[in-house]
């Protein structure tokens, strides 16, 4: 999904942001060495754990709205929002 250029207007609605500027911002927070919550089996893309952190920060529905939309557990949402 988040590969896709049919889901541009997820991007905006949801993470409240444009494609490009969500993977630039992926990009640099790789770059700087943002982890996200480490899990030992990697199970969700790091671009995935990005999308989490920014879904969360442009709802209102909390941790298992956001484990819902990505799935994700509510607890590994909230490792990943920990770090924000």
């Amino acid at each position: 999904m988040l590969q896709s250029s049919a889901y541009s207007s997820w991007f905006e609605t949801n993470l409240r942001c444009t494609r490009s500027t969500f993977f630039r911002t992926a990009s640099f927070l790789q770059d700087h060495g943002v982890a996200f919550a480490q899990a030992k089996v990697k199970k969700h893309s790091y671009e995935k754990k990005v999308a989490a952190a920014l879904y969360f920060l442009g709802s209102a529905g909390g941790y298992r709205e956001v484990g819902a939309a990505m799935g994700m557990a509510r607890s590994y949402v909230m490792e990943i929002t920990t770090e924000v």
